[in-house]
């Protein structure tokens, strides 16, 4: 139940903050939360691959980043 607790109170900080730092509604902000946060379970728990835009930009060997 505390967990609940913490995650509502973050989640809702989370949203009012990314909402006013970002430019976007509430509402934007929570659905990409929540898909985000499904991902994330779903590739903890079921061993499901990570969506490919997240996958980190490649370097080639000796070349800088970006």
């Amino acid at each position: 139940m505390l967990l609940a607790v913490i995650q509502l109170v973050a989640g809702f900080l989370l949203l009012v903050w990314g909402a006013e730092q970002l430019g976007v509604s509430q509402v934007h902000v929570s659905r990409t939360l929540t898909r985000t946060l499904a991902a994330i379970r779903d590739h903890v728990m079921n061993d499901a691959p990570l969506p490919e835009s997240w996958a980190p930009e490649r370097v080639p060997a000796g070349a800088m980043p970006a």
